[in-house]
């Protein structure tokens, strides 16, 4: 009776709170409803599941639950009306009706519904929202008029509809808003002129009109606008003359003009006091003539980049620069004057750090004198004849550039005695030698680089400096012996001396280069001797000696070259045996042996050869015999991978800071000998045994070598048939099979390889029918010559009557044999315990594993294992323990494991399984440990779990699972922890006309665990309230349900169960008062995280926290907190996080924490200095205070440094100025971005020796990157300085090769991109965007294989990226965006090939970079829509991006962009494509923007475009496309200039008519049919024949851009 009655009154308490927590739902009906109904008018697309957070916000928004709880709603606290809403990027999809109940939220302050799909017009009644704020519709496919309505909003600040298809004007009625500060309008197609109503709005601070089609000029007078920070107007058709009154403005910054037509003179108007302008953009307008002298008056500007300025041959003044003595980079090159111009000018701009006249002719007197600063200087190509005496004065001359010009004689002495000089680039000159004593430049003792290639250099050969590690002298006139003197150089990486003429033998004493040396090319030198053993450097990656007279063997010491990739030894007199050992040398690519003395079989029975990453293998030309087993070719997989292995690069230091090599081969291709060079390597996959005496069949296996471009196997004596196998080698350009004894018939396969275009089958026995094919039978007679019984064209003899087609051939495959790790790993030895991990097994668990049939214990844990389980292993019957954690297994658990009825440990953690938890696993009766999480399972947890009766531990932590969780766990008895944080479940609705002290199944189930030591329900949605009495829960120590929706008041009872040591009830909705209990000075409780609830009253007293003596660890995130002066926390505490606390004094009473280690008060509203007493807390290791408002720091420069023990220090969004800090040598994290920090970067840092991240962005650094960084080569793993003012080269030794995340993007770096960027195999992000790189395409970056974002956009790269046949795999690539350069050449057809990341469903997963609590994210800028966007973190996730726009690529499109199926922005306007546009396209059913406009692009618009619902925005305009424009929504909702310059196109929305409504021709139809099928080829070859692989492919658009961005829109600044 008693229990009886303790039930009953449980049972009413809980009724009682149950019905108390439904009444204080803050959602009001109404206000439910609406939301409801604006849920229901939209449909939302379904998504992959990759892992993106928020993309179905109306998902949780359910009528049985507090609307103010749901995703993107936020309510009033008092009258629970909404007040914001925020549905970005909800992927909603269709209208915005003008009745939507979203109009009934009239109490509305954001609303943010930007990046949806409503496809349809703003209606009026978006003026119904009267007391917005911030209205953000940004990127919503909206066309249509701007309703006026829209000025009825009269207390909005800020504006968003940019990314939109409008037309017309913006309305009058905008001039109302006279509270707006940002207006954000880029994008949307509004034409007409300057909305003249904007001067009203005095508010304003950025106003974004860019990417329209305004026109017309300014207004006159704009000072008005005196608060605007930002003013962008690029990209429209503004002209006349640019207002005086603009540069005016005292708040301007930012002046963005580029790309209008601007014209006539430049006035900047009577500036009384300095202007704040510091950027000024004036590209692409029609400003001719001479520079204006008046931009002498913006003397705050410190960048001016006039460069290609159009000044018509004319001459220019440039005293006009003389006023900007703030100018720290001044670029001036190619402004196409006749000037002769004496750049002595230059003198008095005292800060100039950084000048580039190059292309200038260049008058230099001898008296010149320019400042001492100065580091860069680059006068390349500027008609120099003498050397500039001037430089003797430059002490701080770092780098120098005068390459390329008509420079004689000798190199001056004084050059070598400038102390900071440290790269020289003096190459393509006319030098002949050096002044003074042979020991010259030795005594220029920081010597890192001397390019002085491309001269005429004699001897004496130049005395070095110890520090030289690059010297590059080849295309000299150097004689004699190599200079022993050189073996002197410890520390020398990279030699090259090639095209000289020196003779004797390569110097012994290179034996010293053993650990240093890693490029050595020697190559057509007179060089003659054996190769000494010793001198061969354990570190080479490039040996070449080719064109020599070198003898003897090849030395075995290469075998100890494990990097070695390139060697090359053609045209010496080597005689040897093929080098079999070369095999071990894991990174070989090209081996080249031709034209040597080499002899002998080149292969035996009993291996064969395999060489996996080789791609040129050239040995003709040589004595080599014997037959080449059937399966020779077996293994070389990067010549049968359509995954091509990245091209091996001249050297990770060539560049603009080193000069220029390449790795050089020559091969006989199409009959010519020609000169490889550089990246063509990576085209030529080539096959030359030619000239050998090799017997036997052709091995079949050559037809595995799918990338083969080139073989040659002539001038042998094969026998026997042609393989058929070589049909499958589909990119074959060339084929020589002459001059041997094969017979039979030429396989009519053959006749389909239509790249196929030189081949030779001349001197052979080959007889029938020659096969039909357009690329067999356009060959000259003589490729069949001398084949007696050969017929058929092109030769002359027919074949008699009708030809018989060549019979077909059975093309058997190779079958390779695997062995079995796991009998290598456990031999022959029977036993009850088998423990593997973790190692790298990399591969599936084999069937026979289930011989094992006695095994206890089987530990396979992180082994790298995939495939399925085998079912073998159910046999198993004596298994105990049974762990696969950390593997990548597929597929779903076996039910057969219910079988092994003896498992009482089962852990599957991680492996990637998938489906439902089996119900057989419910048999496993002596169950005592369960671990099933980071699976990927679907349902609810089975009730069959509760009957596990001797379960003590279940972890089914981020199992994707959801539902309630079952009572029946109620039942486990025995269980001390429950794991199930990370997952969907919920709890049942409380019952609110029940009875009130009726406990909830989860409560129930929750007491009943009474054996409980530590339970994680952490970040799913459960609700309710928790058990008033805990006490039942006595051995409980870790308690943590963070990241769910409970609510009511935390019970007492829970701090006072007397094991709790850690408590986690964070991020909830408990409301309070807030009240601990009666805990005695005994508690246990080390670490509590209370934060981020809804505590009442508002303001928590710390002081109750006080009497926690053993506390160690605080979180009272998002609490307002009372903070007295005489509070007293327990001086033991470790950790304290008071992050957005509204706390506005710097808590005093942390002078006594003596044990904290741990400090974060960021986010609240404190000003003024950090005290000085912070840092001598002897403890502290971590301090966040970020997002406050500091200015400094109290007590001398080093009182951070005093600290000694500092790990990490965030001091980000503040306002700190100089001086910098001075941190202690422990520092390892430093966060400082967003401040207004100044000058050169201080030298100080490269002290922390320790430092992994260093986020220094949003800055006003300038000056160069420090050398002093190569101190972190070992550490760093971030470095993010952009948005900074650096310029400079990059320092290839300030590349550290932990780098993870490398972003130095909005600054003004110059020189080519750091070659050491290749050792960072952990990169991640790599943003250079808008800087002044200069350099070819970095191709050598395919090797990093984590690379998921490239940016190279607004620089000056140039060049190939691709040649025909060449395919750049970047697997993990997501965001690939070389715009706005100057890249050329074709891309091939299969350059997509092998983008994984962008063609699979299963997204990589986005890392966020985190530390103790401090997340930043990787940020890079894009155009979508015509919109530059500011993406961040997982946003990459969502825009694969790819953006070739602004180059001058030519040729077709590739069809293997239709492989990208998950690309959503794709951009390729303003290039030289032609040809058709690639039906592929259709396959992209996520496209969202697709802009091929400013192209040369024929034919007619793929119909199937039209069945892209996604494609909100396209643009073919100026191409030469024709015939009627496509039906379908997508295409005909378009603005008609998305298809002007188009003159034969025709059909909506364009005004000209098709005539009638006839449809397209049928040989139009025919045309896009054989199109189709051209689409299949490429598809197939890509895709192999793999079932079950999804087809839906995706592409994105990026909007036009014409050239390089100097400056983007600069959104952030005012966020």
């Amino acid at each position: 009776m008693t229990i009886w009655s303790l039930c009953l009154i449980l049972s009413l308490s809980n009724s009682i709170l149950v019905l108390a927590s439904h009444v204080r739902h803050l959602c009001r009906a109404d206000q439910k409803n609406a939301l409801l109904e604006f849920k229901n008018e939209f449909y939302v697309q379904k998504l992959p599941s990759n892992g993106i957070v928020g993309d179905k916000k109306t998902k949780s928004w359910r009528n049985n639950t507090d609307c103010c709880s749901w995703d993107g709603v936020s309510c009033d606290p008092k009258t629970g009306k909404v007040v914001e809403l925020d549905l970005m990027n909800s992927f909603l999809n269709g209208p915005l009706r003008y009745d939507s109940s979203l109009f009934r939220l009239q109490h509305l302050h954001n609303l943010d519904l930007g990046s949806n799909n409503f496809s349809g017009i703003l209606p009026d009644s978006i003026g119904n929202l009267k007391y917005l704020r911030v209205l953000s519709l940004g990127n919503c496919n909206l066309f249509g008029k701007i309703p006026s309505s829209l000025g009825n909003l009269s207390y909005l600040t800020s504006l968003d509809l940019s990314v939109n298809d409008f037309t017309g004007e913006l309305p009058d009625s905008m001039g109302c808003l006279n509270k707006l500060t940002e207006l954000h309008l880029g994008s949307t197609k509004l034409s007409g002129k300057f909305p003249g109503m904007l001067l009203n709005l005095s508010e304003l601070t950025l106003i974004d009109l860019g990417s329209n089609q305004f026109e017309g000029m300014l207004p006159s007078n704009m000072s008005s606008l005196s608060k605007l920070v930002y003013f962008g107007i690029d990209r429209n058709s503004f002209s006349g003359s640019i207002p005086s009154s603009l540069f005016m403005l005292p708040s301007l910054t930012y002046l963005v003009l580029g790309r209008n037509d601007f014209s006539g003179p430049l006035d900047f108007g009577n500036i009384s006091s300095p202007s704040n302008l510091g950027v000024l953009s004036l590209l692409e307008n029609n400003f001719n003539g001479p520079i204006p002298e008046s931009i002498s008056k913006l003397v705050g500007l410190f960048y001016l980049d006039l460069s290609l300025w159009n000044t018509g041959r004319g001459m220019v003044d440039f005293n006009i620069f003389l006023h900007l003595k703030s100018l720290t980079l001044l670029d001036l090159s190619y402004i196409n004057t006749r000037s002769m111009v004496d750049i002595s000018i230059f003198s008095p701009l005292l800060s100039l750090g950084y000048l580039d006249l190059s292309g200038i002719n260049l008058k230099i007197s001898s008296t010149l004198s320019l400042p001492s600063p100065m580091g860069t200087l680059i006068l390349s190509s500027c008609n120099l004849a003498e050397f500039p005496k001037f430089l003797q004065n430059q002490t701080t001359l770092y780098y120098l550039d005068i390459s390329a010009n008509q420079i004689q004689g000798q190199v001056p002495e004084w050059l070598w005695s400038l102390p900071e000089l440290q790269y020289v680039n003096i190459s393509q000159n006319s030098f002949s030698g050096f002044e003074g004593s042979v020991d010259v430049i030795q005594r220029c003792g920081e010597l890192i680089m001397l390019d002085i290639s491309s001269n005429t250099f004699q001897d004496p050969f130049p005395l070095l400096p110890n520090s030289t590690t690059i010297f590059l002298g080849s295309d000299n006139r150097f004689s004699g012996e190599i200079p022993k003197t050189i073996c002197k150089l410890v520390s020398l990486d990279t030699l090259v001396l090639s095209n000289n003429n020196f003779n004797g033998s390569i110097p012994r004493c290179f034996e010293k280069f053993n650990t240093t040396l890693s490029v050595l090319h020697l190559r057509n030198n007179n060089l003659s001797g054996k190769f000494p053993e010793e001198s061969i450097s354990d570190h080479l990656r490039s040996l070449d000696v080719g064109r020599n007279q070198l003898s003897g063997e090849l030395p075995k010491s290469l075998i100890n070259c494990t990097r070695l990739e390139f060697l090359n030894v053609e045209d010496n007199i080597i005689n040897d045996k093929f080098p079999f050992w070369l095999r071990l040398l894991p990174k070989l690519q090209i081996l080249v042996l031709r034209s040597n003395e080499f002899h002998g079989p080149i292969s035996s029975l009993r291996d064969y050869l395999s060489f996996p990453k080789l791609r040129i293998f050239d040995i003709s030309e040589n004595r080599f015999n014997g037959v080449l087993r059937s399966d020779y070719f077996a293994g070389w997989s990067a010549m049968s991978s359509a995954i091509d292995i990245v091209d091996i690069m001249p050297s990770r230091y060539a560049g603009r800071d080193s000069g220029n090599y390449y790795n050089s081969v020559t091969m006989t291709v199409k009959g010519l000998k020609m000169e490889l060079v550089g990246s063509v390597f990576t085209i030529y996959k080539t096959i030359d045994v030619s000239g050998n005496r090799f017997e036997g069949s052709i091995p079949e296996s050559i037809g595995l070598l799918k990338e083969l471009i080139v073989l040659n196997m002539s001038n042998n004596a094969f026998t026997g048939s042609i393989p058929p196998s070589i049909s499958n080698l589909t990119d074959l350009e060339s084929l020589d099979l002459s001059r041997n004894r094969l017979s039979g018939k030429i396989p009519p396969e053959l006749g389909k390889l239509t790249f196929l275009a030189q081949m030779n089958f001349s001197y052979n026995m080959l007889e029938g029918p020659i096969p039909q094919g357009t690329q067999i039978q356009s060959q000259r007679s003589s490729s069949f010559a001398d084949n007696p019984g050969l017929c058929g064209v092109p030769l002359l003899e027919t074949c008699g009557g009708e030809e018989e087609e060549a019979t077909k051939q059975d093309q058997g495959e190779e079958e390779e044999q695997v062995l079995s790790w796991i009998a290598a790993a456990i031999g022959y030895v029977p036993g009850v315990s088998l423990n593997l991990g973790p190692n790298n097994l990399s591969g599936i668990l084999p069937d026979s594993i289930g011989n094992l049939k006695y095994l206890r214990e089987l530990h396979l844990y992180s082994c790298n294992l995939f495939g399925k389980i085998p079912s073998s292993l159910g046999n198993l019957s004596y298994l105990t323990d049974l762990d696969l954690s950390y593997n990548d297994f597929t597929g779903e658990i076996p039910d057969w494991l219910g079988n092994l009825k003896y498992l009482k440990l089962l852990s599957f953690s991680s492996c990637s399984f998938y489906g439902k938890i089996p119900s057989s696993l419910g048999n496993l009766s002596n169950l005592t440990e369960l671990n099933l999480s980071y699976n990927d399972f679907t349902g609810e947890i089975p009730d069959w779990m509760g009957n596990l009766k001797y379960l003590k531990l279940l972890s089914l932590r981020r199992c994707n699972l959801f539902g309630k969780i079952p009572s029946a766990l109620g039942s486990l008895s025995y269980l001390t922890y429950l794991g199930l944080s990370q997952n969907h479940f919920t709890s049942e609705r409380p019952d609110s006309m029940g009875n009130l002290n009726r406990l909830t199944d989860f409560q129930l189930m929750l007491l009943n665990l009474s054996s409980l030591i530590g339970i994680d329900l952490s970040f799913n949605q459960l609700r309710g309230m928790l058990p008033s009495n805990m006490s039942s829960l006595s051995k409980l120590e870790v308690f943590i349900i963070s990241g769910n929706s409970f609510s009511g008041t935390i019970p007492s009872s829970l701090f006072m169960i007397p094991s709790l040591t850690y408590l986690y009830l964070g991020t909830n909705d408990f409301s309070g008062p807030l009240e601990i209990g009666n805990i005695s000075s005994q508690s246990k409780l080390l670490g509590l995280y209370i934060g981020e609830n809804n505590f009442n009253p508002g303001i928590v007293d710390l002081s109750i926290f006080s009497h926690l003596l053993s506390l160690k660890s605080l979180d009272l995130s998002g609490i307002n907190l009372k903070n007295t002066s005489t509070l007293s926390l327990p001086s033991a505490m470790w950790k304290l996080i008071l992050s957005s606390c509204n706390i506005s004094e710097f808590p005093k009473f942390l002078q006594n924490q003596t044990s904290l280690y741990v400090l974060d008060i960021s986010a609240n509203q404190i000003e003024g200095q950090v005290p000085e007493w912070l840092w001598r807390l002897p403890t502290l290791g971590y301090v966040n205070i970020s997002q406050n408002s500091f200015n400094g720091f109290e007590g001398p420069a080093d009182v951070i440094q005093r600290g000694g023990g500092l790990n990490m220090l965030d001091i980000s969004s503040n306002t700190f100025q100089n001086p910098f800090p001075l941190l202690p040598n422990s520092t390892s994290v430093f966060y400082s971005s967003d401040n207004q920090f100044s000058g050169d970067i201080p030298r100080t840092i490269c002290e922390l020796v320790y430092l992994d991240i260093l986020v220094l962005s949003n800055n006003n650094f300038s000056g160069s990157i420090p050398r002093c960084f190569e101190k972190f080569n070992t550490t760093l793993s971030v470095l993010h300085l952009r948005n900074n003012n650096f310029s400079g080269t990059f320092p290839e030794e300030s590349i550290s090769d932990h780098l993870r995340s490398l972003d130095v993007g909005r600054n003004f770096f110059s020189g080519e991109l750091p070659k050491s960027l290749i050792n960072c195999s952990q990169l991640e992000i790599l943003n250079v965007e808008d800087n002044r790189i200069n350099g070819t395409f970095p191709l050598w970056l395919r090797l990093l294989p984590n690379l998921q974002i490239l940016v190279l956009r607004s620089n000056e790269f140039y060049g190939p990226i691709s040649s025909p046949k060449d395919s750049v795999s970047l697997t993990k690539l997501r965001i690939f965006d070389i715009s706005d350069n100057r890249f050329t050449g074709v891309l091939s057809s299969g350059y997509f090939d092998g983008w994984t990341a962008m063609s699979s469903i299963v997204d990589t997963v986005d890392r966020m970079m985190s530390i103790y609590g401090k997340h930043y994210h990787k940020s890079v800028a894009l155009i979508k829509k015509g919109l530059k966007m500011e993406l961040v973190g997982s946003g990459f996730t969502i825009y694969k991006t790819i953006d070739v726009s602004g180059n001058r690529f030519e040729g077709d499109i590739p069809e293997s962009i239709g492989l990208l199926k998950e690309l959503i922005v794709l951009n390729m306007s303003n290039n030289d494509f032609t040809g058709h546009i690639p039906p592929s396209l259709s396959n992209l059913s996520n496209l969202e923007s697709l802009d091929l406009s400013q192209n040369r692009l024929s034919g007619s618009i793929p119909p199937e475009l039209g069945k892209l619902t996604f494609l909100a925005q396209m643009n073919f305009s100026y191409n030469m496309l024709e015939g009627p424009i496509p039906q379908g929504t997508q295409i005909q909702s378009q603005n008609s200039s998305s298809f002007t310059g188009n003159p034969n196109l025709c059909g909506v929305p364009l005004q000209e008519t098709c005539g009638g409504e006839e449809e397209a021709t049928k040989q139009e139809q025919a045309d896009e049919k054989e199109e189709e099928e051209q689409v299949l080829s490429w598809i197939a070859a890509a895709i192999g024949y793999v079932p079950g692989v999804v087809c839906g492919l995706t592409i994105g658009h990026i909007l036009t851009s014409y050239k390089r961005d100097l400056f983007m829109r600069i959104v952030s600044l005012f966020t």
